[in-house]
């Protein structure tokens, strides 16, 4: 008790009283904020436990919210994991992929049922020694082959036949290792089937781990040659007498079995941290012309472009052959090379990509004034373009003859267009399709250019060109000496096309001014007043005399006086 001596308390303190051990002591909340006067001793306000708790909370939140900083900056830093799943426990191939024969005849050996050191899903074999790179394959529908993936980074697999194939594959007992590896810079590292490898020159207590092209290769001590920490995965890379660098590991690729009837994926990539990567499909594009134009003794095709993968496609062959047909026959066929600027295209949902296709000489049959609607249309001084739109009737057919030496797979969604041009036009021997389908095509010229030669031309003196029949055997305009196919004279008229005005094609046998049947005959679009005049226009442009000379082209007389040759 206090001393009865000492003044009252003030108002909301109280005094310190002793007491049993046992007994809780006596606080008023309201005190919590005070301190005891100066001079005082006997006057101490006791702490609220509140503040304790408070405190407490502020310690678990900093320490939580470090933790969890801790954490995403090191998922962030963790590799893309990619499971690439080609075939089904059934043994069929997924979409996206391509199946290549050339090792069907080849005997694998399966007997040991070793699993492969990449699979996710416990369904992958190892099969064969280190030159058969059959270290990531899945049983075939056949039981008698395995389809092998030797290249992680495409999308070909190998059709190789297995042996001792229906003994079980063993279980794995180790966690799966990285099939390839993309590095932050973008280089990309496969992993080491066996084999005797060099010593690198600054380690060579290390081995290495996977081979990198030209780049050199992955190595590492014994055990191991990734280096997984908190800041993420990181390899050391050199060739065998180079120093290493390192570098940060960007992406991880693994293999694994896809579901059965599986949808949602073309089978490329399953790729569980969202990626968004567009991977070669391995089906080749699907196109659709939406016009023609006649430009510089060309077909430029305009077509609209889209991947036949759900997941979109990259277009980077280096011969992809595009050809095309309508009702008619053969329009164009030409080869296209993608591999130095691929073509991107997105997956379901996005819009097409338009493309202008570019078919040189030798490389198309048709000029536009026979294509489409049948409707071309002329204008331009000094020169003529023609313009048709497509019909939709046309069928166009894709064939994929080359390699891909561009990227297989990419993050950009966004797809790219432009111009691209046949990789070999002059020079080379046109391909004209079937007897039948050219003939078709000079028809269907000689069709669509009547009107044009009935109205303006007719009975007047005008320059022609060349006059042609199959089997003649004359010279070219190069002076070699040729037996003329119905292909190589539709191909000449359609260079002369090119390089002369308003030219057109009549067939002898539809005007009385030519005495010979079965003729193609040539003739520029530009009319005379007499004969003189027409031939000096083929002087002036260097013609050959037996090429280029006067003549009228007439229903309403007969041939003659319709013909004047240079002398």
């Amino acid at each position: 008790m206090p001393d009865p001596a000492w003044p009252p308390a003030p108002a909301g303190w109280q005094f310190w009283s002793e007491e049993p051990a046992s007994a809780s002591p006596i606080v008023d909340p309201a005190a919590a904020a005070f301190e005891a006067a100066p001079g005082s001793p006997a006057f101490a306000p006791q702490r609220a436990p509140a503040q304790k708790c408070w405190l407490l909370a502020i310690v678990v939140v900093v320490m939580g919210l470090v933790a969890g900083l801790g954490f995403m900056y090191h998922r962030l830093n963790e590799p893309d994991v990619i499971v690439l799943k080609p075939v089904d426990a059934e043994g069929n191939i997924q979409s996206g992929w391509v199946l290549d024969r050339s090792r069907s005849g080849e005997r694998i050996d399966c007997s040991f049922g070793s699993p492969s050191p990449y699979d996710k899903t416990a369904g992958v074999r190892s099969c064969g020694g280190n030159a058969d790179s059959g270290d990531a394959c899945w049983p075939a529908n056949d039981g008698a082959h395995v389809l092998c993936l030797v290249d992680p980074f495409s999308n070909v697999l190998y059709l190789v036949g297995a042996q001792d194939l229906s003994m079980p594959r063993k279980s794995s007992t180790e966690d799966p290792t990285p099939f390839a590896l993309v590095l932050d810079d973008g280089t990309q590292c496969r992993a080491r089937i066996g084999g005797a490898w060099p010593t690198q020159k600054e380690r060579p207590d290390w081995v290495g781990y996977y081979g990198c092209g030209d780049d050199g290769a992955v190595w590492g001590p014994q055990g191991g040659g990734i280096k997984k920490g908190f800041g993420g995965w990181t390899v050391e890379i050199g060739t065998e007498d180079g120093p290493l660098t390192t570098h940060k590991v960007a992406k991880v690729y693994y293999v694994g079995v896809a579901t059965p009837g599986g949808t949602g994926s073309d089978g490329r990539n399953d790729d569980p941290d969202g990626t968004g990567l567009i991977t070669k499909c391995g089906r080749t594009p699907e196109m659709r012309p939406l016009g023609y134009r006649a430009e510089n003794g060309a077909l430029v095709v305009k077509v609209e472009v889209k991947a036949r993968c759900p997941s979109g496609d990259i277009v980077s062959t280096d011969r992809l052959r595009v050809t095309i047909r309508d009702d008619l026959g053969l329009v164009c066929s030409g080869v296209f090379d993608f591999s130095r600027d691929p073509l991107v295209l997105g997956g379901e949902g996005s819009q097409p990509t338009t493309l202008e296709l570019e078919f040189g000489g030798g490389t198309f049959s048709r000029h536009p004034n026979t294509l489409g609607d049948r409707s071309g249309r002329q204008s331009g001084s000094g020169g003529v373009v023609t313009e048709a739109a497509a019909s939709g009737a046309e069928v166009v057919d894709c064939d994929d003859e080359g390699t891909s030496s561009g990227p297989q797979s990419t993050d950009n969604p966004g797809a790219t267009g432009g111009r691209k041009s046949t990789t070999s036009a002059g020079g080379s021997a046109p391909d004209c399709g079937s007897d039948a389908d050219t003939l078709a095509a000079l028809r269907a010229q000689v069709d669509a250019d009547r009107p044009f030669v009935q109205a303006n031309l007719a009975d007047r003196w005008v320059a022609q060109l060349s006059s042609k029949r199959p089997g003649l055997v004359a010279p070219d305009v190069d002076g070699r000496v040729l037996t003329w196919t119905p292909c190589e004279i539709l191909q000449q008229h359609l260079r002369m096309r090119g390089q002369y005005p308003e030219v057109r094609l009549v067939w002898s046998d539809e005007w009385r001014t030519f005495d010979l049947a079965g003729w193609w005959v040539t003739i520029a679009g530009v009319t005379f007043p007499d004969p003189d005049a027409a031939n000096g226009w083929c002087d002036a442009r260097a013609i050959p005399v037996d090429e280029c000379f006067a003549k009228v082209v007439s229903n309403s007389r007969d041939s003659r006086a319709s013909t004047k040759y240079r002398g």
